[in-house]
């Protein structure tokens, strides 16, 4: 046997099982109507009062990214002028102490008469 509260939550279920396939559409179109009436309205009010926007927005956003993609390129070329004078300065250390190693040796086997 159903409880009360069972029996009303499944006859409200029922109801909305059987508006879903008229009532809900015409609701959401509504408001959809509502919606789109509202932002358009605004967008035109806008533009009456700023005729210009989109076009200031454009140039203001562009001159950003120009600006993010200049200081990116700065930090680029500081970056690989840093790794090429990191990689020539351990290239000299090598070679300086390859060169230590070669006179020592060399000095090793002089004094050996080799």
């Amino acid at each position: 046997m159903q409880s009360r509260k069972e029996s009303y939550l499944e006859e409200l279920f029922l109801l909305f099982q059987s508006l879903k396939g008229s009532v809900f559409p015409v609701v959401g179109t509504g408001l959809g109507v509502a919606i789109g009436l509202g932002i358009g309205g605004a967008n035109q009010m806008v533009q009456f009062f700023w005729p210009n926007m989109y076009s200031d927005l454009k140039k203001t956003v562009n001159g950003g990214i120009d600006k993010l993609a200049d200081g990116a390129q700065k930090i680029t070329d500081k970056t690989g002028k840093w790794l090429n004078d990191t990689g020539k300065s351990i290239g000299k250390n090598v070679n300086n102490m390859k060169n230590n190693i070669s006179n020592a040796w060399n000095g090793v086997c002089k004094s050996f008469a080799w």
